[in-house]
């Protein structure tokens, strides 16, 4: 009887070597199949039950660093792309402690509990040449039935850089509106002390700076290029003034 490995999440079954050969088999002669690994575009793979992969397509493999596919047939998603965590488990990726909140294991296993598609956002360290470099993910996936056996496609984009650059313009657009806001600030006070053509002048444009910044905040986060208009009544002598 096979000795059944203990989990901290996701079953830590894995398919036998012969399973996976049939599966691998059966894979690789569906044209469907076949089709879709060599049209679509960015990471994709086919995956069992037991969340191992049995085909994969050439984006995937580059981003692997390999050549021969079958260096990566039997693996686990995280096994595959060298998830840090992907060993620290008793049953490899998927059954540690961390795996828990990864998006990947989430919708994998969601697929493969209802049969829908899930979609979630994977945060992964990977170590790769003695190199740790932190990824993000966007995971797809989507049930597949062929021969009457179910398969999972789980499809990988890579949206790393676009994370990046939200997290620095969240930092950006924070420490602006402090600064802004300790001028408008100050500025409203010396106007009061000493008011004069110099100080209004910088309580007028840091106002102008405010909005502005609220302009673009409002743009980013809707991902739009253009904006909802405000209309308000504007006397052309304020123009000319400022």
């Amino acid at each position: 009887m096979k000795e059944k490995i203990k989990s901290f999440f996701a079953s830590a079954d894995r398919s036998s070597s012969q399973e996976l050969s049939e599966k691998i088999c059966l894979i690789s002669n569906d044209p469907v199949v076949e089709g879709v690994l060599s049209s679509a575009g960015g990471l994709l793979a086919v995956l069992d039950e037991n969340r191992q992969v049995i085909a994969l397509n050439d984006a995937f493999l580059r981003e692997l660093g390999i050549d021969n596919a079958s260096e990566a047939l039997g693996m686990r998603p995280g096994e595959a792309l060298s998830c840090v965590h992907a060993d620290t488990g008793p049953g490899g990726c998927g059954t540690s402690q961390h795996c828990s909140t990864c998006g990947a294991v989430l919708a994998i296993l969601s697929t493969l509990s209802d049969g829908k598609p899930a979609e979630k956002v994977c945060s992964l360290a990977a170590k790769r040449g003695g190199t740790l470099m932190d990824l993000v993910l966007l995971v797809k996936t989507q049930q597949i039935i062929v021969s009457e056996k179910k398969f999972l496609l789980i499809f990988l984009q890579d949206i790393t850089k676009d994370y990046q650059r939200a997290s620095l313009e969240r930092v950006f657009f924070h420490d602006f509106n402090n600064m802004l806001t300790v001028i408008s600030g100050s500025s409203e006070l010396l106007l009061e002390l000493q008011p004069s053509k110099i100080v209004n002048n910088i309580q007028i444009i840091s106002q102008r700076m405010r909005k502005e910044m609220e302009l673009h905040q409002s743009i980013l986060s809707s991902g739009s290029v253009g904006y909802t208009k405000e209309l308000d009544n504007v006397h052309l002598s304020d123009i000319v003034s400022t």
